[in-house]
């Protein structure tokens, strides 16, 4: 009997329609996750982290329309620290731009979605102990970013959870300190998201 009731208590969570996708919905949110660099970038760079606050519109009830504003950290490889006679070469990025979701149509509180994403990314390295000590370098570039992810929320809820993965092109991030060749920069992102929605719920 108890495992009846359970099965069924089960079936109607995952039947029960999503509080997704309302026309005109307002989501806003915060992210924490994992910065990895890629291709020539990974061999400069170490993985590292990320964080930062994004919102969203939902244009229809499978497309949103965004905006981020997000911040990455991480340090270069320990070799070419100890080249540059470095105690540590701190990398940050900045990145804030616009971004499109098209979210597929499910029922349940599970929905995934596919991403596309175009900004700036503002870019800083800086030397830590040695002899150039707070010698630091700064550069400003477009890049794009791909990928998907998939949320959580019940249908009773405003708040949401889930996780997204991204890979993001770089243009021009990097440069070849020998030829001055400019190279894209790689970077994988996987984060967990914690949203919000902004709508009066009742009304939906």
């Amino acid at each position: 009997m108890k495992r009846s009731v359970l099965f069924a208590m089960l079936a109607l969570t995952l039947s029960a329609p999503a509080a997704f996708a309302a026309q005109g919905e307002w989501v806003g949110g915060g992210q924490f996750g994992a910065h990895m660099p890629t291709g020539d970038y990974g061999d400069f760079a170490k993985t590292g982290w990320l964080g930062g606050v994004f919102i969203d519109y939902m244009a229809t009830p499978v497309i949103s329309l965004g905006a981020n504003l997000d911040y990455h950290a991480t340090k270069a490889e320990d070799a070419l620290a100890n080249a540059a006679l470095a105690d540590d070469i701190n990398v940050t990025i900045f990145n804030y731009g616009l971004n499109g979701a098209f979210h597929f149509p499910t029922t349940g509180a599970a929905r995934p979605y596919l991403k596309v994403a175009g900004g700036m990314y503002n870019e800083k390295t800086e030397v830590k102990g040695g002899p150039f000590d707070g010698t630091d370098d700064t550069s400003t570039d477009f890049g794009i970013a791909g990928g998907g992810g998939i949320m959580f929320r019940p249908a009773t809820s405003s708040v949401g959870f889930g996780v997204e993965a991204l890979y993001h092109n770089v243009f021009g991030a990097l440069e070849d300190v020998t030829t001055g060749d400019k190279k894209d920069a790689q970077i994988f992102t996987v984060a967990a998201k914690l949203t919000f929605s902004f709508s009066d719920m009742s009304q939906q």
